[in-house]
């Protein structure tokens, strides 16, 4: 009985000094698919240049880009997914709770689940677009960097580089052009 009271206490005293609880760890994105080629550069090793295959690991700060005919396909934390069309290139700055990306050229398909917390920050040369949770959008960059914004399902909202800032819902569709939101493409 008292060695069962001493191994106890010993056990609240090792409780009591461990400090506080570790933060979550960054949960890292996986690609799920990979037709062709899909290459990535690291933040911390940037003269570094990676061919990724199935299921391997993308983390905060990589870059990744699909050669023409590629595409590939990544799976993030709550279901969600980021699908890169060929001759794309995007920089993942944080892949956890509000997702943020770079989109530098080509087009993305996000697809995010109802479960998705926080909506996910895009920027683009021409305005940033911020997807909410449960919807599909792809984003379409030109050879001028002008951009196509689609929203297949769900809410998207478009922050030009000036101008006033516009929601999208269901089967709406706007552009970027020289930083300012239009109908049609030019």
């Amino acid at each position: 009985m008292r060695r069962a009271l001493l191994i106890a206490m010993i056990g609240l005293g090792c409780l009591a000094w461990s400090g506080p609880a570790a933060a979550d760890p960054v949960r890292p994105a996986r690609v799920s698919d990979v037709s062709g080629t899909l290459s990535v550069c690291s933040d911390d090793e940037e003269d570094e240049v990676t061919v990724l295959d199935r299921n391997r690991v993308v983390r905060d700060g990589d870059t990744l880009w699909t050669d023409r005919d590629s595409h590939a396909e990544l799976e993030l934390e709550h279901g969600n997914w980021i699908r890169l069309a060929e001759s794309t290139k995007v920089e993942s700055r944080t892949l956890n709770g509000g997702p943020e990306l770079r989109l530098w050229s080509g087009s993305l398909y996000l697809d995010l689940s109802p479960r998705q917390e926080r909506e996910v920050l895009l920027d683009t040369p021409e305005g940033d677009v911020r997807i909410y949770p449960d919807s599909v959008v792809r984003v379409d960059l030109g050879a001028d960097s002008d951009a196509r914004i689609s929203v297949w399902s769900g809410e998207a909202r478009v922050i030009p580089e000036s101008g006033d800032s516009e929601r999208l819902r269901s089967s709406e569709r706007v552009y970027l052009n020289s930083g300012r939101l239009t109908d049609s493409p030019h």
